[in-house]
């Protein structure tokens, strides 16, 4: 038995011959199928197996049915459309005769594994992640086997950039126009240039776009096409809810480089400024308090090493590695004086130069 649960969406599983052959066998019959009935079938077509033979006619009879009827109830568990008439006596399986019958992975289906894949990996253990490989390792399969390498293409074009330090997932908000997420999916599958209206964040200055799209990615809510605008050199980043109107798709095919990898793009700290400027990850050495590290702990997992505590009441040290860049120091600030940053010594600076301006303000 190929479906064996209740909870499963029949479009994650590839009915087995037997069962597609039952299905169709209850598609027949404009007024449903009896448990007989099916049972007929089964034995006249030598459908399903028993096990061992059983050779007495009502054993056989038993026998027959419990499987049947448990392959049913699966089937229904599993397929709304499929609907048990209990009006009448013997209870009747009903399936019009328009629906189609699920063989395999759907292309949607598939995308929504992938797309959950990258999601489950940033929130879950990877040990909870790897029990469902095997539906992901499936999905890329369909993906590459059924002409749609394109859409395989596009997953690894979409990102979900965490927000602060540590594993906490940022979601769509709702005040994206869905035509223009669409439009700009649509010109990333098909590799074509795409042209819309973009409205600066510091002057609401508009002016016309032409972009070779290289990715979307979900960060604080927020959706940015990661472009490269014709005559730029550099990929920006454009907020969708910037976009006035509606985009249009070119006929253009768009150059993109082969080599780009957007999550190697995010990782190498994309997003980190409005300029050019290359960031290099550094060590960072704080001391914490308790209620500091506890945080710690829970947002950044293993990304932060704990050295041990340097005095009595409890005050720790801890060190990972991160981009100095202004984000990161908003957030170190956030804590107040419950951090000290040790190392390095640039940071020290920007911090206690940072907290001087702050108090001149404050005086």
């Amino acid at each position: 038995m190929s479906i064996n649960t209740k909870s499963a969406n029949p479009s994650l599983y590839e009915l087995s011959t037997d069962e597609r052959f039952l299905l169709k066998e209850i598609q027949k019959r404009p007024e449903g199928a009896s448990l007989p009935e099916l049972i007929r079938v089964c034995r006249d077509n030598e459908l399903f197996t028993l096990g061992d033979q059983v050779k007495n006619e009502k054993r056989s009879m038993d026998a027959w049915r419990k499987k049947i009827d448990r392959t049913l109830t699966d089937l229904c568990n599993v397929l709304p459309v499929l609907e048990e008439r209990t009006d009448s006596r013997p209870k009747r399986y009903l399936l019009p005769a328009s629906y189609h019958i699920p063989n395999a992975l759907t292309v949607p289906t598939a995308l929504s594994l992938l797309i959950a894949k990258k999601v489950l990996h940033q929130v879950f253990p990877s040990s909870l992640v790897n029990d469902i490989n095997d539906y992901f390792d499936k999905a890329d399969s369909f993906l590459a086997e059924n002409g749609a390498k394109t859409y395989g293409r596009m997953i690894k074009r979409v990102a979900f950039y965490p927000e602060g330090y540590g594993a906490r997932l940022s979601y769509l908000s709702d005040t994206h126009n869905p035509v223009i997420y669409q439009t700009v999916l649509e010109a990333l599958i098909m590799e074509r240039m795409v042209q819309y209206e973009y409205s600066e964040r510091h002057n609401d200055k508009q002016y016309t776009v032409v972009a070779a799209p290289y990715g979307i990615v979900l960060r604080n809510g927020i959706v940015y096409l990661v472009a490269k605008p014709e005559g730029r050199t550099q990929l920006r980043h454009h907020n969708l809810m910037r976009i006035v109107g509606y985009p249009i798709v070119l006929d253009q095919e768009a150059e993109l480089a082969k080599d780009f990898d957007l999550k190697k793009y995010l990782d190498d700290g994309a997003f980190l400024s409005d300029n050019d400027q290359e960031y290099v990850k550094e060590e960072i050495v704080l001391k914490v308090t308790p209620n500091v590290r506890y945080l710690l702990e829970e947002r950044m997992g293993g990304r932060a090493r704990f050295l041990g505590e340097v005095d009595k009441y409890g005050i720790s040290q801890v060190s990972f590695e991160e981009y100095i860049h202004r984000e990161f120091i908003w957030w170190l600030l956030s804590f107040g004086d419950q951090i000290v940053v040790v190392q390095p010594t640039k940071l020290r600076h920007i911090m206690t130069s940072t907290i001087d301006s702050m108090a001149e303000k404050y005086a």
